[in-house]
């Protein structure tokens, strides 16, 4: 798997982490997924990480016993099937680029091109910035 993901990305965008009081929500990565449970979600989150492509989602409204695994897939939002995500990087152009694994530190996209990334927040919705390598 590489390096596995901070668990600072993991959690709900909707309520405070209860890992750490008075952790900040805002670096939580949003995926967009076809949950098991609810179907089509544009604000799923991550509980845990499986794999560099491969994630355990719940809806931020589901609750603990409604997760799915999910993998990463290269598909339109309403496309997804059962158990795909799809993971959303922006190179600052406004480009929405669809990553196909992610790391610790680096990221790939469906074209083989590495990126370093760092989640930002801008108070409207969390987003992972990609700079190319």
């Amino acid at each position: 798997m590489g390096r596995p993901l901070n668990k600072r990305y993991f959690g709900s965008l909707a309520t405070a982490d209860q890992r750490a009081a008075g952790t900040e929500t805002q670096e939580n990565i949003r995926a967009e997924a076809n949950l098991t449970t609810t179907g089509i979600v544009d604000d799923a989150f991550i509980v845990a990480q499986k794999g560099s492509n491969k994630f355990i989602l719940r809806n931020k409204a589901g609750d603990a016993n409604s997760q799915t695994v999910c993998r990463l897939v290269n598909k339109a939002t309403a496309a997804l099937s059962a158990g795909e995500m799809v993971l959303f990087g922006t190179d600052g152009t406004g480009s929405r680029i669809p990553l196909k694994k992610i790391t610790a530190r680096k990221a790939t996209d469906y074209n083989n091109t590495r990126y370093t990334w760092e989640v930002q927040d801008d108070s409207t919705e969390t987003v992972i910035v990609l700079t190319a390598l």
